[in-house]
This record gives structure tokens, C-alpha cells and sequence, in this order.
């Protein structure tokens, strides 16, 4: 069987040729044959629905493999904060400990254990932080918000552009 841009090229060829026909015997011998090519794209256009419906549920299929190996990445990532949570648990005791009473290292027989300093900084109120502090982003922009307002409004933004394309469905 032709592949699908061919009867899309056999199919403009004849609609052209059916303007240029002269008698009626040649309309109808040309519609015969557009009716033929016709015939051909309706096959591959269920070909093509068949070829669809199987990458579909492929498509659905790994999903659910996807979200099956996502619960369990965030499963396994859920006891590793919670391990580390239980460390962070442990490290507060022995400090409290350590400082109560007034050891800065404490030897075990596997390593030492050190109080150290550290530093850390909270951000209270990020607008308040001078500028030299701050890393530059881009933007967000809410597409939806500007698609919905350019269908109340017909405005568009400065900045966008709306782009209006064919697209193809199947039910």
C-alpha cells in the first residue's frame, strides 16, 4: 500500500486535474480514481487510529510502571529522612549532653566526637536582602492566565504571542 503522503500528493493531483477535465467522461473516470485514493487514506487513517491505540497503551502502561517505581523512590526516600532525622536526634543529645557537662570532645573507641561552631544564616524576609546578595531569575509566566484572559479579552499581552494551530483528535 502507497504510504500516506503519496495519496495525499495522488489525491491534490486529481482534484487538480478534475478542474482542468473537459468532457464528463473524464470528470467521472477522474472522480472514480479520487474516489479510490480516497478509499486508501480512509485505511490508513484507521491504520494509523490502530497504530495510535497501541502506542497509547504503551504509554499508559509504562505511566504506571513509572508511578509504581515513584511510590516506592519515595518510600525508600521517606526512612532516609527519617534516618537522618533519627542522626540529627542523637547529635542534639550529645551536644546537650557534651555541654552540660562542659566536654568539648568526647573519645569513644571507634572515633572522637568534637564540639565544633558553626554558622548559619536564616533569611527572615527575602525582598529586605540588598541586591547583591540575591541571584537574578527569570520570570514565571502563567500561560493559562493569559490564554484565558486573551479569550475574554482578545488582548494580548506585551511579551506574548498567541499562536492558533490545527491539531488532531481522536475519539
Amino acid at each position: 500500500m502507497p504510504k500516506l503522503y503519496e495519496l495525499t500528493g495522488e489525491y491534490a493531483y486529481l482534484i487538480s486535474q478534475l478542474e482542468d477535465c473537459e468532457t464528463e467522461e473524464q470528470a467521472a473516470e477522474i472522480i472514480e480514481q479520487i474516489n479510490s485514493v480516497s478509499s486508501n487514506i480512509t485505511d490508513k487513517a484507521e491504520n494509523y487510529a490502530y497504530i495510535r491505540m497501541n502506542l497509547k497503551a504503551e504509554a499508559d502502561e509504562l505511566a504506571a510502571k513509572a508511578a509504581i517505581f515513584k511510590a516506592e523512590a519515595d518510600r525508600l526516600n521517606g526512612m532516609a529522612r527519617s534516618k537522618e532525622n533519627h542522626i540529627k536526634r542523637l547529635n542534639d543529645h550529645l551536644l546537650f549532653a557534651m555541654g552540660v557537662a562542659g566536654l568539648k570532645q568526647l573519645p569513644t573507641s571507634i572515633g572522637k566526637f568534637y564540639m565544633q561552631k558553626t554558622t548559619r544564616i536564616d533569611v527572615l524576609d527575602a525582598w529586605a536582602v540588598p541586591e547583591i546578595y540575591t541571584t537574578p531569575q527569570e520570570p514565571k509566566v502563567d500561560k493559562a492566565a493569559i490564554k484565558m484572559a486573551f479569550g475574554m479579552t482578545g488582548e494580548i499581552p506585551a511579551g506574548c504571542d498567541v499562536v492558533v494551530s490545527d491539531g488532531i483528535r481522536f475519539r
